[in-house]
């Protein structure tokens, strides 16, 4: 889907500059939470041009006051839970993962058909949706607890019989029962074997890739 996407600089009719970007796409949406920051989201995408508007009041679909702060997810531990998903070889759910950390990125790999002519600017045709793309990470203490990421981690390890592992992985960035906060569910998600980080406390960081059912 294309939309025309404005940017408004400054609410004062007298000093306002307004940008339109026409047919624009959203290509990609970012996620990032941390126990140290703020959940975020990070959105990039194209547009066929750009150009200024400032004489148009644009629209406002999306908005939210600038002092409302209420409804940030902010310094706080997040949560993980895994069940084998269909046909998994692991028979374990992981319910007791607390997370410090994680990113989780939609990418819908759109790319732009653009003609090229000699002495003038290129401006592209068309776009073209390549394949979705849903990949994160997470960052976890290293916990010994069952069912924890300790336990997750030996099982990876020692599963040599296959090269694909299948999960039902369900996110919870701010805490299962706090509020605000995002849930996230992958309904089979590959697993790579975690990595050890040893910075102010001994973690795990997990690189995860949604799959299609």
């Amino acid at each position: 889907a294309t939309f025309n996407l404005y940017f408004s600089f400054s609410d004062a009719d007298a000093s306002r500059q307004v940008y339109r970007l026409n047919s624009a796409v959203v290509n990609n949406a970012s996620i990032d939470f941390d126990i140290e920051g703020l959940a975020q989201i990070t959105w990039s995408g194209f547009a066929a041009t750009i150009s200024d508007d400032t004489t148009t009041q644009p629209v406002r679909n999306v908005y939210e006051g600038i002092l409302d702060t209420g409804n940030f997810i902010r310094h706080r531990l997040s949560e993980l839970t895994l069940a084998p998903a269909a046909g998994s070889p692991f028979n374990t759910n992981y319910n007791n993962i607390v997370l410090t950390g994680g990113n989780v990125t939609f990418d819908n790999g759109i790319t732009y058909l653009t003609p090229e002519e000699l002495g003038i600017v290129n401006q592209p045709l068309e776009h073209v949706t390549g394949p979705r793309s849903i990949t994160g990470s997470f960052t976890a203490y290293l916990d010994t607890a069952a069912d924890a990421i300790g336990d997750l981690y030996s099982d990876l390890v020692q599963d040599t019989a296959v090269s694909q592992n299948s999960f039902d992985l369900s996110l919870y960035i701010g805490g299962v029962t706090s509020t605000p906060r995002v849930e996230i569910n992958v309904p089979q998600a590959h697993l790579e074997i975690p990595v050890h980080t040893v910075e102010d406390v001994l973690a795990m960081e997990v690189n995860f890739h949604a799959l299609g059912t």
